[in-house]
């Protein structure tokens, strides 16, 4: 095969397989480096001073817009004006990767236009070459994500840094050209079917948040219900609301004990608890199923947020986290819906003792909390139906989980030539 590329030489051959840089790749495939793939093309921001520049049709892309594989919106927007002054314009089928910001610690924003598009200066445009398809050099750049994000340099405020030359000098195998487009079709599909579940997600997400907002306002009641509601005191409707108990943060061994970070993500996470010595285990602090967790210290944006202990695993009340105990005028299920619904986000927001990076609320606050609630069987039967909804969103979240490591795991055979595609 003619080479058009700076091709890295092999060392050896092995059953139609030639040893190189990146390990054993097909004959016919050779490895050179990304600037030989593809155009670096630089972003910019038109000045926010002149209004002529901005609110446009056309996309302007930052960090914030790098959110899915295939880019077809942005929040901001530039105008014809604005696309000639300050950034610079790409066609569709252009691939936009961050290469400064704090996302960088974490994770590869990367995306592939489907319009006309801008960007920012904290983003590369790489335009690919002849003999080069852009799908497959995206999901290839994804694939050596770890490899990638080693190489940022991270300043002393947390701002991850790819070096323009860095990824120039990036090496990648890379098949002919019919070979690369069968291996991004292939790839496509399980783009196309993450998305749609994805989306399925989203629209399952807003429909729950919605029934919440009507069912635990008894805007909408269930049927066979007429009685009126009451409201009640949060101190009514509990046996205990208090503080957890104190313990050795540096301890690495023993029972699980919550901190803040265990329920950040909203529900209980066994893999971001403390541990409590045997000799600090205080039975007073072990939770019981129907415990509702609830963040009384932490910043504006996670204050009152609640995570329901099934008591699938023993774990003990740690400090920093409130622990709310119903009575048995309360159903717990339908308490923590509306702690966590809109309704009680609100009211955590508004009697927050604001600081400079914190907020807090005491347990008194807590306690005074006035929940409008049904007879006992009316709060069951709302609790189920909500409890419903959030399985069949776990469901489509381990959907989606699953479709991800399926790609991954075929990104990870075909982008190495050790699944062949058959090409027509």
């Amino acid at each position: 095969m003619t080479n058009h590329y700076d091709n890295i030489p092999s060392s050896s051959t092995q059953h139609g397989h030639q040893k190189t840089k990146l390990g054993w790749l097909p004959g016919e495939w050779e490895v050179v480096k990304l600037e030989k793939l593809a155009h670096f093309i630089s972003g910019g921001t038109p000045s926010k001073n002149n209004p002529d520049f901005w609110d446009g049709e056309i996309p302007w892309y930052s960090a914030k817009d790098l959110k899915s594989f295939w880019l077809q919106s942005s929040i901001d927007k530039v105008s014809k004006l604005g696309s000639e002054n300050g950034t610079r314009i790409v066609e569709k089928s252009t691939i936009l990767i961050l290469v400064r910001g704090m996302m960088l610690n974490r994770d590869l924003p990367l995306g592939i236009t489907t319009l006309k598009s801008t960007f920012n200066q904290d983003i590369k445009a790489l335009v690919p070459k002849q003999n080069c398809d852009t799908v497959y050099i995206a999901h290839s750049i994804l694939n050596r994500k770890s490899k990638i994000l080693g190489l940022v340099n991270r300043s002393s405020h947390g701002t991850g840094k790819l070096e323009t030359s860095t990824l120039k000098s990036l090496l990648f195998p890379l098949p002919p050209l019919p070979e690369q487009q069968k291996i991004a079709t292939i790839l496509s599909t399980w783009d196309r079917a993450i998305a749609l579940t994805r989306q399925l997600l989203q629209e399952k997400e807003a429909q729950k948040k919605g029934l919440m907002q009507r069912l635990l306002t008894g805007k909408v009641r269930v049927k066979g219900f007429e009685e009126e509601w009451q409201n009640c005191h949060l101190d009514k409707l509990t046996s205990k609301v208090s503080n957890g108990m104190v313990y050795d943060t540096k301890n690495i061994n023993g029972e699980r004990i919550t901190r803040i970070e265990t329920i950040s993500n909203g529900e209980i996470n066994f893999g971001k608890t403390g541990f409590v010595s045997k000799e600090e285990e205080n039975p007073k602090y072990l939770m019981r199923e129907g415990d509702i967790l609830y963040s009384h210290i932490n910043s504006l944006t996670h204050i009152g947020k609640v995570a329901y202990y099934n008591g699938q695993k023993k774990l003990y009340h740690g400090m920093n986290l409130s622990l709310i105990r119903c009575n048995s005028l309360a159903i717990p299920k339908f308490v923590y819906y509306w702690l966590k619904s809109s309704l009680g986000k609100k009211w955590a927001w508004k009697f927050a003792k604001k600081a400079v990076s914190q907020a807090s609320i005491s347990t008194s606050e807590i306690k005074n909390i006035v929940i409008k609630v049904p007879i006992k069987k009316e709060q069951t039967a709302i609790a189920a139906i909500l409890t419903q909804a959030d399985e069949e969103i776990r469901l489509l979240r381990e959907k989606e989980r699953a479709l991800q490591a399926q790609k991954k795991g075929l990104m990870q055979r075909l982008l190495t030539g050790k699944v062949r595609v058959k090409v027509d």
